[in-house]
């Protein structure tokens, strides 16, 4: 199920699917560890990248999956605020995730933002990786236009579930208006 929440908040509600998909066995079992593979649109530590990763490795946790034990994470940083800004890079940043990910045997892959949904994600789209998304910048019936994905809102119908990011700048302009008019 997609939703438009906020960012901070929206790694906790997209590992539902995650969850789901690690939940096949049990978190404390003899197998060998899940892979989970996060790529990250900006830089470390960037404001709108590093709290979805932060909530989602904390919703693993929380379910059982600890680093080090029974869970492997690894995480690309795309770098595309300040340095790879250009469609080529970006699109290279991409590449290069993807053959991490295909390397890396990923079970699971968390794209946060729009160059990684763009780059990563829709490659994946249809594969046998589960994808979550958190702060895609568009509507995903944008996105399922470009490569179909998506049945419904409730039922996305592919590899894919997560959140899309809904910005409300009309309405925080209405309520700077009010206190700087």
């Amino acid at each position: 199920m997609i939703h438009a929440i906020g960012k901070l908040s929206a790694a906790l509600f997209a590992l539902a699917g995650a969850l789901t998909f690690l939940a096949c066995g049990p978190a404390y079992s003899e197998n060998p560890p899940k892979r989970v593979y996060i790529v990250q649109s900006y830089e470390v530590g960037h404001v709108c990248g590093e709290p979805q990763a932060e909530g989602e490795l904390q919703s693993l946790a929380a379910a059982g999956w600890t680093v080090g034990r029974n869970l492997q994470v690894k995480t690309y940083y795309m770098d595309t605020y300040k340095v790879n800004t250009s469609p080529e890079a970006m699109h290279e940043q991409g590449q290069n995730a993807l053959k991490e990910i295909s390397e890396f045997k990923a079970d699971l892959v968390f794209v946060n933002d729009a160059a990684a949904v763009a780059q990563v994600m829709m490659p994946l789209v249809g594969g046998d990786i589960p994808v979550v998304f958190s702060g895609m910048n568009g509507q995903p019936e944008m996105y399922n236009e470009r490569k179909h994905f998506m049945e419904s809102w409730a039922h996305l119908g592919s590899n894919v579930t997560g959140l899309y990011e809904k910005l409300y700048a009309a309405q925080a302009v209405k309520v700077m208006e009010q206190y700087l008019p």
